[in-house]
């Protein structure tokens, strides 16, 4: 039987654990909560119309994926184009 429930407040905790995880410098953790975060995403309803509410659910967390990847890329100093340092011998 499983344990994890599938439920809004379930989905935002498991995001907020990931964030936690990429604070920390913990990208292990972070991965495995952002892969957590998309399986109860998955199982939560993709589109909601309550009265004159409507709600619409992402199909994925690709973003969040691509900051884990980035924030851990930057920790490890990997493919920062943006400090290019240019050196000049003036005589």
């Amino acid at each position: 039987m499983a344990t994890t429930q599938i439920t809004e407040s379930a989905f935002q905790t498991a995001c907020a654990e990931c964030a936690d995880a990429i604070i920390a410098g913990d990208w292990t953790t972070a991965r495995t909560k952002y892969t957590v975060a998309e399986a109860i995403n998955a199982g939560l309803l993709a589109r909601l119309t309550v009265g004159s509410v409507d709600k619409t659910r992402r199909d994925s967390l690709t973003g969040l994926r691509k900051a884990i990847e980035y924030a851990e890329n930057q920790a490890a100093g990997k493919s920062d184009n943006r400090r290019l340092i240019r050196t000049q011998l003036g005589f």
